[in-house]
């Protein structure tokens, strides 16, 4: 009989977590041996979710908020138990301690806690004290550990855990001379110099900071294009600052895209100015695409698999420099000729080294 795997997350919304989970499963190994479930309350984003149910995942959507802890709580609880579920495997970052709650009253042998994402340093004393609590609850209720890096393991505390990076296809991010000119002229972006960036609009991901540096950059050249692809909570926010400073004729935003590879193809140049990042797999796509780099401090260094990425403090005048000289050299094709090592990125052998993981959990623990 197979055994039964509940994922727990916030959203089915194109976001990474996502899409590593589409990225992972879509390997048929899984679903001959194992029956998968998803639990979420937050967004829905309907092609996500079709491509979640080709991976055979059994979708189930809660009403929990974490802000109601007992009722977040019981709701998890009670589908573990109509579901009889054998293993649970949890994606909430800091929140995780709810779901590891319950599934430590459901009597579920094998709690996985997965982290994706750096913990920020708390600010205020309360903060930083309700998260050192947080912090022993999850590490305390979970018995197995994954982290995409090691960055993010250590800002959890963690010692003992699974080093499991979050694998992509390579060969769907591969250069293309003919998709970057047939891109480029769908989007009407002929004779441009377009600087891209890829994530969801909240507080992490630092979108103001890139409308600061590119404020400058584009009023003294109006053929440079800021191309913006996601969604999220702070779009309106943001698109307030564009037309505060005067530059929304030269900035594109548009939702996610499926076809994500192929806007990388019609970049010059890709910024990554986020805050706090668990590993950051889109500077590992831009590498693989050709496409130069430049990111923050605070970006883990495991995202390293070229010459095509740099690492920058966070200062506005650091950054306008960097992009305007890098604007100028024009070396997209010149980066053709790069050597990328992303194998360790593969998605085969990182999807092959879960479903393993897995089988190794059934017999540690006797499911």
């Amino acid at each position: 009989m197979k055994k039964k795997i509940m994922f727990v997350i916030y959203n089915i919304a194109s976001g990474g977590t996502e899409q590593l989970l589409i990225n992972f499963f879509s390997n048929s190994c899984f679903s001959e041996k194992y029956e998968l479930f998803l639990l979420y309350s937050g967004d829905y984003d309907e092609g996500c979710y079709k491509k979640l149910q080709n991976c055979k995942f059994n979708i189930i959507r809660i009403n929990y908020n974490v802000r109601n802890k007992r009722k977040c709580i019981k709701e998890i609880y009670d589908v573990i138990r109509e579901k009889n579920i054998d293993i649970i495997h949890i994606n909430l970052g800091i929140d995780s301690y709810l779901p590891l709650i319950a599934a430590k009253m459901a009597k579920i042998k094998v709690r996985i806690l997965h982290i994706h994402t750096k913990m920020l340093v708390a600010d205020d004393k309360k903060t930083k004290i309700k998260r050192i609590f947080q912090k022993f609850l999850i590490k305390k209720l979970s018995n197995e550990k994954i982290a995409c890096s090691d960055a993010a393991a250590q800002s959890y505390g963690l010692n003992n855990f699974e080093k499991l990076y979050n694998g992509i296809d390579a060969n769907k991010f591969v250069f293309n001379k003919d998709d970057r000119k047939r891109m480029i002229h769908k989007m009407g972006l002929e004779r441009r110099k377009i600087v891209g960036y890829i994530a969801r609009y909240e507080s992490l991901k630092n979108h103001t900071f890139i409308v600061d540096v590119m404020e400058n950059i584009i009023k003294e050249d109006r053929s440079v294009i800021l191309l913006f692809i996601g969604t999220g909570k702070l779009k309106d926010e943001l698109i307030f600052r564009i037309n505060k400073y005067g530059i929304q004729d030269n900035v594109i935003m548009i939702e996610p895209q499926y076809n994500i590879s192929d806007y990388y193809q019609m970049m010059d140049l890709f910024v990554f100015p986020s805050i706090s990042e668990g590993l950051g797999m889109v500077a590992i796509e831009s590498q693989l695409n050709k496409l130069y780099c430049i990111a923050s401090e605070n970006v883990p260094k495991e995202t390293k698999i070229s010459d095509l990425i740099e690492y920058l403090p966070l200062e506005v005048d650091i950054w306008r420099d960097r992009i305007k000289e890098h604007l100028l050299k024009d070396s997209r094709e010149k980066n053709i000729d790069s050597v990328v090592d992303g194998e360790k990125f593969d998605i085969e052998k990182q999807s092959y080294k879960l479903f393993q993981f897995y089988n190794k959990l059934v017999k540690k623990y006797r499911l």
